[in-house]
């Protein structure tokens, strides 16, 4: 009782020191003094709630913020229960470093990559730049512009034959029109671009924004430009195991198919992978004033129905007409069209292809801009058979 009666006579006398303090820093210094004042200010706040209970805390305060607010316009208020919080964070600043973008007008998936890292000369190996186009000859029929490198059993004339019959794609401007899906999703392009890479380098990545969803992305985009409706299934049908991946692609493309009926086309995007030896090959070409990678698309042939695809006509037929209106528009972006024994999962649909951006030597840069191309004029095919006069209007 006697220490409790003692801080009870104390109390009035540290309550006036404070009181005092606050009116010789209010009333008594000139104005324009603001960090002064504020540090008055805050020493008699200090001093009075060290010896006042909490509510009278509070009421003090909250007296002093009140008196001020005259002022605000003039003085800052600066609340020193806020000290502690910055302390905080200029620690944690410190421990914790923070991008500085202010330098820059680029976002960051845009800006430029780092300087190649040297590759020890044990691990290096070539990487050559050809233009894979070719000539009409035996095994290389032509259609209006583009070349058919035809691997069957068909000849030169039956495959022309195939090519050349009417084609209808049941398209409908209800609903989506196109599937794009990579059944090899994390295939993966050279970081740089460079006559040489990193024989370490498995060309696989599970990150979407340096494989094939990347590719993908590119194509439907382009596509959509022209008004029409596309799916991009980003699964990595690939991955974890690369063994069943067909088998997994089918049944994502099945249950579109069933939800979406009004899809008419399903494209699966790959890279290829060209090499000989020990020599990566790097199919490109200058389209448009830009080095890009260039794209080869494969049709799948059943003519004797091995292979149960009982839509590769089709799928051929629209290939050609296809590849025609990529070449039209970007002159060189193709290599001949593959007419092959494979299935692809190409019996599922009548407009089913398998389309490579590049090779594995290709930067994903290079085959990015070739997927931009490739869908822009993919677009302008689609949606010219939703004209009456077969021809649309082009983007804006």
């Amino acid at each position: 009782m006697q220490k409790r009666k003692i801080h009870g006579r104390r109390r009035p006398f540290w309550l006036l020191i404070a009181m005092f303090l606050f009116l010789l820093g209010g009333k008594l210094l000139p104005m324009g003094k603001p960090v002064l004042l504020s540090s008055l200010q805050t020493l008699a706040l200090a001093s009075a709630m060290g010896t006042q209970p909490q509510h009278s805390m509070t009421i003090l305060k909250g007296q002093i913020l009140s008196d001020q607010d005259k002022q605000a316009e003039e003085i800052p208020i600066v609340d020193f229960f806020e000290e502690e919080k910055v302390s905080e964070e200029q620690n944690i600043q410190e421990e914790t470093p923070v991008l500085d973008t202010s330098a820059t007008t680029k976002p960051v998936s845009e800006s430029t990559p780092e300087a190649p890292q040297p590759i020890p000369e044990q691990y290096q190996g070539p990487i050559v730049e050809e233009t894979l186009g070719g000539q009409a000859k035996t095994g290389f029929p032509s259609y209006h512009n583009i070349l058919i490198k035809n691997s069957s059993n068909l000849s030169d004339a039956q495959v022309l034959e195939i090519v050349e019959q009417e084609h209808e794609l049941p398209i409908t401007s209800e609903g989506p029109q196109v599937l794009l899906y990579h059944t090899h999703a994390t295939e993966s392009f050279e970081p740089y671009d460079s006559d040489v890479y990193d024989t370490r380098n498995t060309w696989r990545s599970t990150d979407n924004s340096e494989n094939m969803v990347a590719v993908g992305d590119e194509i439907a985009a382009a596509i959509e430009a022209w008004g029409i409706q596309v799916i991009h299934d980003t699964t990595q049908h690939d991955y974890p195991s690369y063994n069943g991946s067909y088998e997994r692609s089918a049944a994502t493309i099945e249950s579109y198919l069933e939800k979406y009926p009004s899809i008419c086309v399903a494209l699966d995007i790959h890279r290829d992978a060209i090499q000989r030896e020990e020599t990566l090959v790097k199919p490109v070409n200058v389209v448009n004033g830009q080095k890009v990678a260039q794209l080869m698309i494969i049709a799948g042939c059943d003519d004797d129905g091995s292979l149960n695809i009982p839509t590769w006509k089709d799928n051929l037929r629209f290939a050609a007409r296809l590849q025609s209106q990529i070449e039209t528009m970007y002159p060189g972006l193709c290599r001949p069209l593959y007419v092959t024994y494979r299935k692809y999962n190409q019996h599922l649909t009548n407009g089913s292809l398998l389309f490579e951006v590049g090779s594995h030597g290709n930067t994903l840069e290079e085959a990015k801009a070739c997927g931009r191309m490739a869908g822009d004029a993919i677009g302008a095919y689609l949606a010219g058979l939703l004209t009456p006069e077969g021809e649309a209007v082009p983007p804006t």
